[in-house]
């Protein structure tokens, strides 16, 4: 099985681990700091390639931060197509401190990612779907797996629009991003969503509308 994984945001979790919430909080120096993946493209990657799929990975960025060394154990399986853009990718702060009984808090600050200029946003979504123009040409057709938010000036119709582009080529196509993205979806474009509940019920506009239903159902 095949997979292109569509990752437009990519993100770094840096934990920053504090002796107190004071520490924490005043900006002070931390005991140790740790990245890892943040970027739910990147994890939904990894994941599909544990599990044996091949998996072309299309992201933008500088390549920072160590980011494809989280690869690192799925060479083999992941390959990174990544559109050289001015900003760097995100990097989501995690401030972890001691509580009460032992349990540690945090204080997360996340970034929104890019900004992106136009050209280097249309230059990233063409070459996905050069990408699957190839492959229809070829005759075999990964599935198309978009995720994740959007990042500063990249606009959703755009976003949107290479998805339907994608769709109406005959690929199959998943959308894993957030409500508003999900919202304005049509009949042609994606072939799955895959919200999670909160997001469902927004989408629903009823907080009470899945209260019955099992808490498994987003699996």
């Amino acid at each position: 099985m095949k997979y292109v994984v569509v990752s437009i945001n990519p993100g770094i979790d840096e934990f920053r681990y504090y002796a107190s919430k004071e520490d924490a909080l005043a900006g002070n120096e931390p005991i140790s700091v740790e990245r890892k993946s943040g970027s739910k493209g990147a994890n939904c990657a990894i994941a599909l390639a544990s599990l044996g799929a091949d998996v072309e990975y299309f992201t933008v960025g500088r390549g920072e931060y160590g980011v494809d060394g989280y690869f690192a154990e799925h060479t083999d399986k992941i390959t990174v197509r990544r559109t050289v853009t001015s900003a760097a990718e995100r990097v989501n702060v995690k401030l972890i401190y001691p509580e009460a009984d032992g349990i540690s808090g945090m204080t997360e600050q996340n970034s929104r990612g890019g900004p992106l200029t136009e050209s280097e946003s249309e230059a990233f979504l063409d070459s996905v779907i050069a990408h699957a123009i190839a492959e229809k040409n070829s005759g075999e057709f990964s599935t198309y797996v978009f995720t994740g938010s959007l990042p500063q000036n990249v606009e959703k119709d755009k976003y949107l629009c290479c998805i339907s582009e994608i769709s109406r080529l005959g690929a199959f196509t998943v959308l894993d991003g957030k409500g508003e993205l999900i919202s304005r979806i049509s009949q042609n474009f994606p072939s799955l969503i895959k919200p999670n509940l909160d997001e469902w019920r927004e989408l629903c506009g009823k907080v009470e509308f899945l209260k019955g239903f099992p808490q498994n159902v987003e699996k």
